[in-house]
């Protein structure tokens, strides 16, 4: 697969140490995390609600630091054009300690499908570990869990399930799985869809993950949503 045209942008530090991934050795990762953030965020009164602060943090640099010092890769930021890029680059990259790498959703699909496809046509990754930008909770050992399913998989995805029903934005898929299963649903399915379509899928139960997934995947779509998560508990849960 090609690279689709992914941008660097040099970021800052944080308080952890990590091994920093280059484009050149992601190909060589068994697992890619990626981060979709090409929403238009409609239903957040205050502007683009990835810049919006958790913990004195942008959630989209929160779930970009999590991700990346939990598999040890760098992240590729899923966007919906180089505006957006240039406006995550100038807000964000200072809250983590490494290149961001960006990846322009597929025109040809809407929601987060976009940005599923064509992270799977930007990477050379056995898998993907897919996420959103609107997750700050996400938790190290929940996405290490999930990863844990991957090893001796033969599945197009894994997903975990939790009472609430399935999590597609806390699981790992095949970037091939992907695009076969994109080319027998509606342009603007969501992922949902998308897992329906692909088989066989792995689906891990929740209440055997030793952290709490069930909050690790509470995302953030309004400002009261936002008070709510900045409300309840130490918002540094699960980054450490």
């Amino acid at each position: 697969m090609s690279t689709g045209g992914a941008a660097l942008i040099t970021g800052g530090t944080v308080a952890f140490e990590w091994k920093v991934a280059t484009v050149h050795d992601r190909a060589s990762r068994a697992v890619e995390p990626v981060v979709l953030a090409g929403g238009e965020s409609t239903r957040f009164e205050n502007g683009e609600k990835a810049f919006a602060r958790v913990g004195g943090e942008p959630m989209l640099g929160r779930v970009l630091a999590t991700v990346a010092a939990t598999t040890d890769r760098t992240p590729l930021v899923a966007v919906r054009d180089d505006r957006q890029r240039r406006a995550i680059s100038a807000r964000v990259a200072e809250s983590v300690p490494f290149e961001l790498s960006f990846v322009t959703d597929d025109p040809a699909f809407g929601g987060p499908l976009a940005g599923a496809v064509a992270a799977c046509e930007a990477s050379e990754a056995n898998w993907l570990f897919l996420t959103g930008c609107d997750m700050p909770l996400l938790d190290r050992e929940v996405v290490s869990w999930v990863l844990s399913h991957c090893d001796g998989r033969v599945a197009d995805a894994i997903v975990p399930e939790t009472d609430g029903g399935i999590e597609p934005l806390h699981a790992c898929y095949r970037p091939e799985a992907v695009a076969a299963a994109a080319e027998q649903v509606s342009p603007n399915a969501g992922l949902r869809a998308l897992l329906d379509a692909m088989a066989p899928v792995t689906v891990v139960d929740a209440a055997a993950c030793p952290a709490d997934l069930t909050r690790s995947a509470r995302n953030v779509n309004t400002v009261a949503e936002l008070e709510r998560v900045r409300a309840n508990g130490d918002a540094t849960d699960g980054m450490k």
